[in-house]
This record gives C-alpha cells, structure tokens and sequence, in this order.
C-alpha cells in the first residue's frame, strides 16, 4: 500500500480501488486513523501532540493466513511550507540512524524524527523531505506489532547531545 498515487502497487495492478480514509482528531489533539486493505491487513497510526513535537505509534495487524515479513514503511515529514526549513537542499540534513534532523536557515532551530525498529534514514533534496523509516517486527496471522517514534523541536547548541539521547531512546 502506498499513499502516493505516482507509483503502482499490488492494488492498482489489479484494479483494485482502496477508499481514502481520514485522519480523526480526539479532544485531547491527537489524531488517529487506521485503514483495512482487501487482503485483510489492518495497519494505522496515532499521533500525540506535546509541548516540543509529537508522539508517534504505528500498528500492523495481520488478518491474514501467512506470516508477515520484512514490511517497510515510508513516513515523510513534509518541511514544504515551514518557515526556516523549506529549502530544497541536502545541507542542512543529519542522517544518523534511527534520527533525521534538519537546521534552520539561521542554523538556530532544528527538526528530529526517529522510530524504534527504523530501517532506513534518508532525505530527498528535490523535496524538502526527510525520513526516518521504520520495519515492522514480523507479524503472525492475528497478531499485532507497533512502531513507535517521535517528530520534535530543538533550539540550541547541543545538537549531538540531543541525537544521542534520540539513539538511546530509539535503539541507534
């Protein structure tokens, strides 16, 4: 499955059409939503608001017969748009797994993503993008595995200190 719609997956090559599904927002602001796919996986994400970023959980069900392995995920963080950090360069972007951060224009504020179980950190520079992509564990049918990760704010000089702290929460 793959929320962009520039690339084909199993469900196009088969004229099957999956119905958009919205985020809901709770009284407490944080936003969920969770999709099921016609073969009977169910996947979703919660996100928590906090004073500095935001909580992150994903969850994969398998409702199917077979084990799961080796399922990647894809979770841009979208910096079009945001004061400071929109250019469309790799320069300011760290990438030292499980964390990706990008600096300010003014090198004062950075941005920090990070997921346990993250396979891949990478950045595109023709999108202002960067990822921090987790695996999930392999699933047996009827079970259900999470992810879990963080997207926040730093201001200050102790950057290093900061992505250190990130690999020890997350596994780096």
């Amino acid at each position: 499955f793959l929320a962009h719609t520039h690339i084909p997956t199993i469900w196009d090559e088969s004229g099957t059409w999956i119905e958009n599904v919205d985020w809901i927002q709770h009284l407490d602001g944080s936003l969920e939503f969770e999709w099921e796919l016609p073969n009977k996986i169910r996947f979703g994400s919660r996100v928590i608001p906090d004073a500095t970023g935001a909580e992150c959980e994903m969850w994969l069900t398998n409702g199917t017969s077979e084990p799961l392995t080796g399922l990647r995920t894809q979770v841009c963080a979208m910096l079009k748009g945001v004061p400071g950090f929109n250019e469309q360069s790799g320069d300011k972007k760290r990438l030292d797994s499980p964390v990706a951060a990008i600096h300010s224009e003014d090198n004062k504020r950075w941005i920090l993503k990070a997921f346990d179980h993250c396979g891949r950190v990478w950045e595109n520079p023709r999108c202002p993008c960067m990822h921090a992509d987790p695996v999930f564990p392999d699933t047996e049918p009827g079970e259900t595995v999470r992810v879990h990760g963080r997207v926040w704010f730093y201001e200050g000089d102790q950057i290093d200190q900061e992505i250190e702290r990130a690999k020890a929460r997350f596994g780096g």
